[in-house]
Order: structure tokens, then sequence, then C-alpha cells
């Protein structure tokens, strides 16, 4: 397997678990709506984080310049794209949803 492919996976695997995660909360969701719908509802929830996670990564692999715009220090440009997009996803989200 290609160092390329494994930062990809690992990446997609970060966002996909904490999309996971943030999905089922809070509790109630799941009880509110029919099993079906919760399932889609996931499904699509997961592929939306997954596309948006894509889309970070490709739109810095291409343009490297693009991490100074988003405030991302020079210390972490060593971090493989895939990885470092989706580190600032997952940091993103969980500030916004702290405050």
């Amino acid at each position: 397997m290609s160092p390329d492919l494994l930062e990809w996976l690992v990446g997609g695997a970060i966002v996909l678990v904490y999309a996971h995660q943030r999905f089922g909360t809070p509790q109630t969701n799941s009880s509110s709506t029919t099993r079906f719908k919760y399932q889609l509802a996931a499904t699509l929830y997961l592929g939306a984080a997954l596309v948006l996670f894509v889309v970070l990564a490709s739109a810095v692999k291409d343009s490297p310049g693009i991490l100074s715009k988003l405030g991302i220090a020079e210390d972490y440009e060593s971090l493989a794209t895939p990885l470092l997009s989706a580190l600032y996803a997952y940091s993103f989200v969980a500030e916004r949803s702290i405050s």
C-alpha cells in the first residue's frame, strides 16, 4: 500500500469516527424518528463529512498557501495533507461545538 493512500485512509477514518460520534449526540435524536430515517440521515451525514474532507484535503494539496489563510502554523505544514486536513476539520468543528 502506498504511503499516499494510507494517509488518505487514515484521514478519512479520523473524519468518519468523529462524524459518527458527533451525529449520535444527543441520544434523543434516535428515539424521535424511525430506524430507517435515522440510519439514512447518519449515512448522508457521514458521506457529507467525507466529501468535505476530500475537498479540503484536495484544496490544501493543490495550493499549499491556503494553510496560512486557514491560520495553520508553519510547524504543521510537514504533516501529510490528508491528515492535516482531517485534524483541521476536527478541531474546527470541535471548537465550534464547545462554544
